[in-house]
């Protein structure tokens, strides 16, 4: 039985929590090699290529298209592509449908508990045109326990930044875009309308990560990280990874040396 452990320790980014049983002591400690936390922290870095399917299957993601004059008439995941994370893993991004026409709707929620009061953070781009009737088309809509607090109809493909305070206790997020087929000529390409969404930070979730996260070789095969990080690393071209020292060794003179081999070779012949 463990008593009488001090549980109002807090572990930073880079660490986990660790029990001391000879000690009966809760401590913080790094993560190894080739590993990674943001402490009590949710994150999903773009940069860091830290999107994958099991991330996203921790989201309700949906779509559907909304018929004119029937806002009832909507049959979810039917008729349409939901958000798919792109081949570098570096966003998602939503879809379209094969209707002609409709709203094309496309939905992401997150729900979450705040064991701390702190804030969260998101970065997207989005594509707004206007369309016949002079209106905006192809909208963004971002919900915090049901609450509308971003609504953007700009016609810009400008990146944003949200952010936003949270209090203790149940949130639930919300992330919408939409946009409606029927206000444009017929060879209009939709494909144009999309929205990424890049990273998704939420600050105050817990006071520290319990395990470490092993860099995914799913979406990089050459991730790495060195003791106490925060993120992986990716080699990058001209580089390779060493296992048993965890550094870079660079190659790109042996590959220049041999870029210009096949040059000459090519001018003699």
């Amino acid at each position: 039985m463990i008593e009488n452990v001090d549980c109002s320790l807090k572990c930073d980014h880079g660490e986990f929590f660790y029990y001391d049983l000879n000690q009966n002591k809760l401590e913080c400690r790094k993560c190894p090699a080739n590993s990674y936390s943001v402490g009590g922290d949710f994150r999903i870095c773009g940069e860091k290529r830290e999107w994958s399917e099991d991330i996203l299957s921790h989201f309700k993601n949906i779509c559907y298209v909304r018929c004119e004059g029937d806002d009832n008439d909507m049959r979810v995941n039917e008729n349409c592509d939901n958000w798919k994370i792109n081949q570098k893993h570096s966003n998602i991004t939503t879809g379209t449908t094969n209707l002609t026409q409709g709203t094309y709707v496309a939905e992401l929620k997150y729900n979450t508990h705040m064991k701390n009061k702190g804030k969260l953070s998101f970065g997207y781009t989005k594509k707004t045109l206007i369309d016949e009737l002079g209106k905006p088309n192809g909208e963004f809509k971002f919900f915090v326990d049901y609450v509308e607090v971003v609504h953007d109809k700009n016609v810009t493909d400008e990146f944003i930044d949200v952010y936003y305070d949270l209090e203790k206790g149940d949130h639930s997020f919300l992330w919408t875009y939409y946009y409606t087929k029927n206000n444009f000529p017929l060879d209009t390409d939709y494909s144009e309308f999309k929205m990424n969404l890049k990273y998704i930070m939420i600050e105050g979730v817990e006071d520290g990560a319990y395990e470490c996260i092993k860099c995914s070789k799913t979406n990089n095969p050459a991730a790495y990280s060195k003791e106490g990080w925060d993120h992986c690393e990716a080699c990058k071209f001209g580089e390779y990874f060493d296992k048993n020292e965890v550094n870079f060794k660079m190659i790109y003179k042996l590959t220049l040396i041999i870029h210009l081999a096949s040059l000459q070779t090519m001018s003699i012949k």
